[in-house]
């Protein structure tokens, strides 16, 4: 018999295998365009046509994730990204079939972030969410690193249909979990949600105080808002979302987008020493290090220090590879230098993987109202794509305006005018639970 601790862990990573897939979707048209024989506007058609189709999932999830609830939302996206993997395996060189598969794969990963982290959130106990929210966005970047790393060996066909494996193994873990029981609080009544919390807490865990605050902290949501029209515009939904919409859409501003889509370039241009290829790798894999290393820190650390701390160490990454860049252009710099640009954007994911990108990823499944929490994570998705479109629409017209210096300056301004937004806004959520974080807001 598993603790209560390990069935919640348990039940985290199997929810989690599904960011996997997401983080593994991302990349396929890296290492798919390079083997075809694509026109520009193919090319640019398979690559971009994802966005759109998490921005489509992400008003889907917004209206269905929770009228049919967390688990069984999740299952459904499970199954679609196994569906888009086929189309796109066994899509050969068709580029109407390529791209119908990555729009497929866009649209569950929308749907996908509406009731990942609010379900994690809502079966988790306060002292382990921290946790589990960091275990989730480390999958999410080995799952990024997996289809660059068997892309080494392996035909992007074997690359592309092997993530049907941890589809089904999804699918499979799913079934055995119970929905969340703030959900079933919600829809199906007491009973049904008190055996959802033996199922993540045990047999032998007292729940009743924990059903006692949850059955309150719905009836004052219901009291203070009566309908979901009323619920936007009333402060326990509009300032978590004002505040998260800030610092997601700061995000996007802060060059991961731009990292992650011109890479290999931004190697090149800046000197670095290493192989761009390498150089590439070897982000992915501190990426991973450090978000496995920040899910320890979670649970002993507060969030906003972490998150200063996290945030801190991107910004002045980013002042400092603005500054190389400035350097390399104008004076004649010592070689063993130009290993600078990859320390410097090592660290800026250092800061990613840290808090600056993670936590508030683990807010949004905590600080909404219970019926609006799949509502506020889809909506802050879309406006995080419209963020990330305009950031790498926008990068090649800084680059020639300001230079690749000038870039990474403006980004770093971001970051740091972030630091006194989360001083005032960001709410303090370790070890409390999501009844309590509702009563700071109502």
């Amino acid at each position: 018999m598993l603790s209560s601790s390990a069935r919640q862990i348990c039940g985290s990573l199997v929810v989690s295998l599904i960011n996997l897939l997401g983080g593994a979707s991302i990349p396929l048209s890296s290492i798919i365009i390079p083997d075809l024989n694509l026109s520009v506007e193919e090319s640019s058609w398979f690559a971009s046509i994802f966005t759109p189709g998490i921005l489509l999932g992400s008003l889907a999830g917004c209206i269905y994730c929770d009228h049919i609830g967390r688990r069984a939302s999740l299952i459904i996206d499970c199954c679609g990204y196994l569906i888009g993997f086929c189309i796109i395996g066994f899509g050969g060189n068709n580029i109407h079939m390529l791209c119908a598969g990555r729009f497929l794969a866009g649209i569950f990963y929308g749907t996908m972030y509406c009731s990942m982290m609010v379900y994690i959130c809502e079966f988790s106990q306060p002292h382990l969410r921290g946790l589990m929210g960091g275990l989730n966005v480390m999958l999410f970047a080995i799952g990024f690193t997996v289809p660059f790393l068997l892309n080494l060996v392996f035909h992007w066909t074997v690359v592309t249909l092997s993530l049907c494996v941890p589809s089904v193994i999804a699918i499979l873990g799913l079934a055995l979990l119970e929905e969340s029981p703030v959900w079933l609080m919600r829809k199906k009544g007491e009973e049904k949600a008190a055996k959802s919390l033996k199922f993540y807490r045990g047999e032998e865990c007292n729940i009743t105080q924990e059903l006692k605050d949850m059955k309150q902290n719905l009836s004052v949501s219901k009291e203070s808002q009566p309908n979901k029209l009323l619920m936007l515009k009333h402060k326990s939904f509009y300032r978590p979302f004002a505040y998260l919409s800030f610092i997601m859409i700061a995000c996007e501003w802060s060059s991961y987008p731009v990292l992650g889509t011109y890479m290999i370039t931004i190697f090149q241009q800046t000197g670095s020493t290493f192989d761009p290829k390498v150089s590439s790798l070897i982000v992915c894999f501190s990426r991973v290090i450090f978000t496995a290393f920040n899910s320890s820190l979670l649970l002993r650390f507060p969030r906003r220090s972490m998150y200063f701390f996290a945030t801190s160490i991107t910004g002045l990454s980013l002042f400092l590879l603005g500054g190389f860049c400035y350097a390399s252009t104008h004076f004649e710099l010592p070689e063993i230098l130009n290993i600078l640009p990859l320390v410097f954007i090592v660290f800026i994911y250092i800061g990613f993987s840290l808090g600056y990108g993670t936590i508030p990823i683990i807010l949004q499944g905590e600080v909404f109202p219970p019926q609006m929490r799949s509502i506020g994570c889809g909506i802050l998705l879309g406006l995080q794509m419209v963020s990330c479109f305009a950031a790498i629409k926008t990068a090649g017209y800084i680059i020639d305006n300001m230079g690749l210096h000038g870039l990474f300056w403006v980004y770093s301004a971001v970051v740091f005018l972030v630091l006194p937004i989360a001083a005032f806004l960001m709410p303090e959520t370790k070890d409390k639970t999501l009844a309590e974080i509702q009563k700071g807001y109502q």
